[in-house]
This record gives structure tokens, C-alpha cells and sequence, in this order.
């Protein structure tokens, strides 16, 4: 037996309330291949939150890579069909925590779906506020405060990218038009705007920034499936441009999957506090879920006033003053281009950094590349935790 197995035996011992089907669900979100945190206290009182008894009995039968409706749930479940599928729906347009798909003139099917990014951003994004939900978010930042990501990304996975403030780098938008964050969004015949599923959390957990929080954009089919879900509401393109413009003049940083925008695409508006992507910097110093930046600030030094103004924008804290001396630490960069927008003597310019990866050219490519990125960490966890855990 591992040493995964045996540490989910005792909280199965310890912890009359989790069922061996809870206890299959916590092998599930915990597999490092998922990005799943190590079982922990939190970890299972998460899970004990997500699932009923009832409703972990039936859960455990799906899967990730394959739906299944209830007719396929309701044998190993050992319940008429009826009864499988409104849990499942309950499940699925609820809580949502399962992701559902729903063919015209075909049953519903069903799967699982990662903790994070997954589960979280279904759960919080669509902006209910009631008992359920606001435990479920301070529940998540107990988790996320394990400090899990950063004994995951020990090899850099870049989930994500940041879009550079447009006018920061106006004079250079030419050398990579993907960047241009207007001709991304003005281009999408489908656009849809949600709540940002991380201040959500942090609010419940206690954090008000006091930063807006309906900024998150889906384009395109991601869009329209979200809408259909009723997860985001649909908006045209020049509600959605002044939506970023507010939340730049906030001190928000846009963030996208890092996959090219000609592609459906998330386009988050982040601060340093909540952002899961970015306080794996401000809060572990472990950037490796955010690509390389593909601009970098260039300070003219004799016009600088030494006036602290970047060094209060910094989403990452990549700017210092110690003394006179202005210092840039490169490696907290995510080249957002916040510093350069907003300097009132204009002395920060972002320049493109040579031979910068480019962002993947689809979803596939990207999952080739992320999951390539993963082997490493991957392998080592295997041997570290067990491979029953690990798979699930």
C-alpha cells in the first residue's frame, strides 16, 4: 500500500463522514496530473462540501475523459435513472460542479472536471452568493493557501499570459499583433462577461479588495457555452472594451489562456491579492504557470523622478527603489505594461523581448505543450505519492 493510500485510510478512519465514494473523489482532485493539492485537512473538507453522501455515490462513477449520461450512471450506482439524473443535475446546474453537455434531442452527459482551473471558476463565476457557494469559496482559499502550486509547478507549466496594456507598447504593436488586446475583442462575433471566480473566493474568505469583479471575458464558442450555462451573459464589443478600460484604470492586469487569441479564448482582469496565477508569484515567488513576458520595461533614467508610481502599479512587485537606485527584478515580471502606461514622466517604455515563445496555436497544441511541460513534475510525484493515487 502507498503512502497516498494509507494517509487516505486514516482520514477515512478519522472521518466517519467520508464514504469510500467521497474517498475515490478525493483520489481524483488530488492527482498531481490534474493539478490536484495533496490530501490534506482542507483538502476533505472540501470535498465533504462539494458531495452529499448521496450525491458522492453517484459521482463517483464518472470520469474526465469520457461523458456519461445517467442511463450509463444509474447500474454501478445501483439507482433507478430518474433518480441519477436529477442529482446529476443538481450537480451540474447548482452547484456546478460537474461539467454537463446537452445534444439536441440526446440524453445529457456528464463528467468531472479539475478542482482548478475547473470546478473553481464554474462554481464561483456565475455570481451566486448564497450559504453554498460563499462556504465553497473560503473552503477553496484554505486549500489554496496549502501553498499546493508551488509543490506542483517545480517545472514551468505556462497556463497562462498576460496582454500587455495596449498603449504601453502602441509604437511597437506591429511586431505581434496577438497582443492587441481591442482587435482581439472587437473581432469576436460572441462575447460574453463574468464574474471573476477569484475575488469571489477571497471576498468569502475574508479579502475585499474592493476591485471590480464583473471583468472576466469569453470569445467565441467558449463564450456561447458559458451563456449557455449560464455562467456569463452575453455583451457586445464596446461594453466589453470599457469594461477593460475601467478595470486598467483600476490597477487590473488582463490575463488569457496562453493560447493564440485567433482561437476562443478567457480574457481575466487580475489583481496581485486574489489572481491564483499571480499570487503563485506574490505569494509562493513560483511563476512557472505564467508564460514568459514577451515585453519588458526599459527605464530612460535621466528623465525618472523617482516617483514610486510603478513601484505602487507593480501587480508583482518587480520594481524597487533602494535609495536613489531604481531596480527591476526581471524573473517578477509578467510584462503587463501597467509600470509604462501609468509613469507621468513617461520614462518606462516596454520593449519586445527577443525570441519570446509564442503562444500555442490551438488548444491542442497547447495541451501537447503543456502537458510535455508536465512530464517532469509529473514523474516525480508518481514516485513520490503513489501511483494509485495519482491516477485516480
Amino acid at each position: 500500500m502507498t503512502k497516498s493510500s494509507r494517509l487516505l485510510n486514516a482520514y477515512a478512519a478519522a472521518r466517519p463522514e467520508l464514504t469510500p465514494a467521497h474517498v475515490k473523489l478525493l483520489r481524483f482532485y488530488s492527482a498531481p496530473i490534474r493539478l490536484g493539492p495533496s490530501v490534506s485537512d482542507e483538502l476533505v473538507a472540501l470535498v465533504l462540501h462539494l458531495y452529499t453522501e448521496e450525491e458522492a455515490e453517484v459521482a463517483q462513477h464518472l470520469g474526465i475523459l469520457r461523458a456519461r449520461t445517467s442511463a450509463e450512471i444509474a447500474g454501478p450506482a445501483r439507482r433507478p435513472e430518474a433518480e441519477v439524473e436529477a442529482i446529476l443535475t443538481r450537480l451540474a446546474d447548482e452547484k456546478r460542479v460537474l461539467l454537463s453537455h446537452r445534444p439536441p434531442g440526446k440524453p445529457a452527459r456528464y463528467r468531472l472536471v479539475p478542482l482548478m482551473p475547473g470546478a473553481f471558476e464554474m462554481i464561483m463565476m456565475d455570481g451566486k452568493r448564497d450559504d453554498w457557494h460563499r462556504t465553497f469559496g473560503r473552503l477553496y482559499d484554505a486549500v489554496y493557501n496549502t501553498g499546493y502550486v508551488r509543490k506542483l509547478i517545480e517545472y514551468p507549466a505556462p497556463v497562462a499570459r498576460f496582454i500587455p496594456v495596449e498603449e504601453s507598447v502602441r509604437g511597437i504593436q506591429e511586431l505581434i499583433p496577438a497582443d492587441r488586446l481591442s482587435d482581439m475583442i472587437s473581432a469576436s462575433e460572441y462575447i460574453a462577461l463574468g464574474t471573476c471566480a477569484c475575488r469571489q473566493a477571497r471576498g468569502d474568505a475574508g479579502h475585499d479588495c474592493g476591485l471590480p469583479r464583473e471583468t472576466c471575458l469569453a470569445l467565441g464558442k467558449a463564450a456561447e457555452y458559458m451563456v449557455s450555462r449560464n455562467l456569463m451573459r452575453r455583451i457586445e464589443a464596446a461594453e466589453a472594451l470599457e469594461i477593460k478600460r475601467r478595470a486598467h484604470e483600476s490597477g487590473l492586469a488582463n490575463l488569457a489562456i496562453n493560447v493564440d487569441p485567433a482561437n476562443p479564448n478567457f480574457i481575466c482582469s487580475c489583481c496581485s491579492c486574489c489572481c491564483v496565477a499571480l499570487r503563485t508569484i506574490t505569494q509562493f515567488n513560483t511563476p512557472g504557470l505564467v508564460a514568459p513576458p514577451r515585453y519588458l520595461p526599459v527605464r530612460a533614467r535621466e528623465i525618472c523622478s523617482r516617483c514610486r508610481t510603478c513601484i505602487e502599479r507593480c501587480p508583482t512587485t518587480a520594481h524597487e527603489l533602494s535609495g536613489d537606485e531604481w531596480i527591476f527584478h526581471r524573473q517578477r515580471c509578467i510584462g503587463c505594461g501597467i509600470c509604462a502606461a501609468v509613469c507621468p514622466q513617461n520614462s518606462l517604455r516596454m520593449e519586445p523581448v527577443q525570441d519570446a515563445p509564442l503562444p500555442s496555436k490551438n488548444y491542442y497544441r497547447f495541451g501537447i505543450r503543456l502537458g510535455l511541460g508536465m512530464i517532469p513534475g509529473y514523474a516525480r510525484h508518481y514516485f513520490r505519492r503513489g501511483k494509485k493515487l495519482l491516477l485516480g
